[in-house]
């Protein structure tokens, strides 16, 4: 669909739905004022692994509860505690989440979807 100025497109991927979002722009938002898009331009915290595994690192200092972790994410798919790591399936991936935000993410290849799934369960 062709947008008009103060629309946002939106894509469900989940649905294969495709509509439009009223916006409005915001006076104090660095990204529609000064143009500056500060999540696009950070450095990559992904490494590519051996096979089809994707290590992510948090950004900052991150002490996770992988107790409440495992309750939310087990409601979403398989997820397990191993002593001090968490065993997660979703999305036909195996996440191994350490408590330190640390997580690799098995079934990928490429580090921009490691990072969407890692922003999607884990970055909270």
């Amino acid at each position: 669909p062709e947008l008009t100025p103060g629309e946002l497109l939106y894509l469900d991927l989940w649905t294969r739905r495709v509509s439009t979002i009223q916006v409005k722009r915001a006076s104090d938002c660095p990204t529609c004022v000064e143009r500056r898009f500060e999540f696009l331009d950070r450095p990559s915290r992904t490494a590519i692994l051996c096979g089809d595994a994707v290590q992510v690192l948090p950004r900052g200092q991150v002490k996770l509860d992988l107790d409440a972790l495992a309750a939310r994410l087990s409601r979403l798919g398989r997820a397990e505690l191993k002593g001090e790591v968490l065993l997660a399936e979703l999305e036909g991936v195996s996440l191994t989440v350490f408590r330190d935000g640390r997580a690799l993410i098995r079934g990928v290849k490429d580090p921009a979807r490691a990072q969407s799934l890692y922003d999607r369960y884990l970055a909270r």
